[in-house]
């Protein structure tokens, strides 16, 4: 039996994952140019008191902004990814949310793996990714405020909060992720004004909805990428041997 091939991209702690993950949230934090000073705040997201089975089959996920009025939603038509952005004036301070979902490595995490991975692997994912952004020239510190996991919307959580300076500018980046069955689903909430940050991050969470699926239903599903990067191709046909013809004597 052939071994399925190993896919780095759905590896929670490649580095290929870590690299794309930092980037992502450097990406994002370019865009905050106002510093603010820091703020006592409570946790971003909270932690619910009873968790939920794993889901078996595919999922319904639904996303929707606190206040329609005051958020600017649009999918990125390269990634895919769900990007919210608060009006101007609408907000105390400049805002963004970007919404990932990735195939998770595994429906049901192991709690001790997945309180190494928020305490260790992550915060250490983004320090990689943000050191492959210094050899451009992007020179940024990046320090973890909060770091553990949790149990969100019923599912094995992670929640994040770091501080983004580049030179005298700073930006708090507030993240959720929820291992909902087969979806690893990432909530980033980026801002200058950390309390608002939290409050975002919270507020999205809070209003995010995951279920299983309905094959009857019209509703949008979740779209994942396969494991493998590549099928498997079929091997040609060969052709039929040709036995040898027997010499009579």
């Amino acid at each position: 039996m052939r071994r399925p091939r190993y896919d780095r991209r759905y590896d929670i702690s490649g580095r290929a994952f870590a690299a794309s993950l930092a980037l992502l949230l450097i990406a994002s934090v370019s865009a905050f140019a106002q510093q603010t000073p820091d703020a006592a705040a409570p946790p971003a997201a909270k932690q619910d008191a009873e968790p939920k089975k794993p889901l078996s089959g595919d999922v319904q996920i639904t996303v929707r902004a606190p206040d329609p009025d005051k958020w600017t939603g649009r999918s990125d038509n390269t990634t895919g990814n769900r990007v919210f952005v608060c009006k101007p004036l609408a907000c105390p301070d400049q805002a963004q949310v970007t919404i990932v979902n990735r195939r998770s490595p595994t429906r049901d995490p192991d709690p001790k793996a997945l309180e190494k991975y928020a305490k260790i692997d992550f915060p250490k994912s983004l320090q990689t990714g943000n050191a492959g952004t210094d050899k451009l020239g992007n020179t940024r510190n990046l320090e973890t405020l909060l770091a553990e996991s949790r149990t969100l919307k019923g599912f094995p959580g992670v929640v994040n909060e770091t501080k983004v300076t580049a030179g005298d500018k700073v930006t708090y980046v507030n993240i959720a992720i929820i291992f909902a069955g087969p979806v690893m689903m990432q909530i980033n909430a980026v801002s200058p004004d950390r309390e608002f940050s939290q409050k975002t991050l919270a507020q999205f969470v809070e209003l995010t909805e995951i279920k299983d699926a309905d094959t009857s239903s019209t509703a949008p599903k979740v779209t994942l990428p396969p494991f493998q990067s590549q099928p498997q191709q079929p091997r040609p046909a060969q052709p039929p041997k040709q036995q040898p013809k027997q010499q009579s004597i």
